[in-house]
């Protein structure tokens, strides 16, 4: 499950009944009762979406694996650590423990480096965006 503070727009995550992928577009707050609007594709036909509510509950986040951290714009660098290019100034590496910094491409230094573990899709996307103020650029 995907805690609903955790959500923003274009975060991806599973939904869990279908195992669809889908794209948050919006969170919508109905008293306690936290939706999401997801964008999937039907199956039969790749180019029409449709849009219904899911509840957070039924949200799986996307597990970072190798091929994940490929399809969205990482490079292996070394034995344990992934390589994305966040300006021109700056990389974030991501290392194989989920633990990532934010390293200055002109000093090679660290500028930051988090404690935090990076698990899934959605925490990599947000961390992106919260840096770099862009969109995580992911095709699957």
């Amino acid at each position: 499950m995907i805690k609903a503070n955790e959500l923003r727009r274009g975060n991806m995550f599973y939904a869990r009944q279908k195992q669809m992928l889908c794209t948050c577009l919006s969170v919508v707050q109905k008293g306690c009762d936290v939706k999401v609007i997801r964008l999937n594709p039907y199956p039969a036909d790749k180019d029409h979406f449709g849009f219904t509510f899911v509840d957070y509950e039924e949200m799986d986040p996307i597990p970072l694996t190798p091929e994940i951290l490929e399809k969205c714009g990482f490079d292996k660098s070394g034995l344990h650590c992934w390589i994305n290019r966040v300006d021109e100034y700056s990389l974030l590496i991501i290392q194989d423990n989920r633990r990532f910094e934010l390293m200055d491409i002109t000093s090679g230094e660290t500028v930051l480096s988090w404690d935090t573990r990076v698990e899934n899709l959605h925490q990599l996307q947000n961390l992106f965006f919260s840096l770099a103020g862009l969109e995580l650029d992911v095709k699957l």
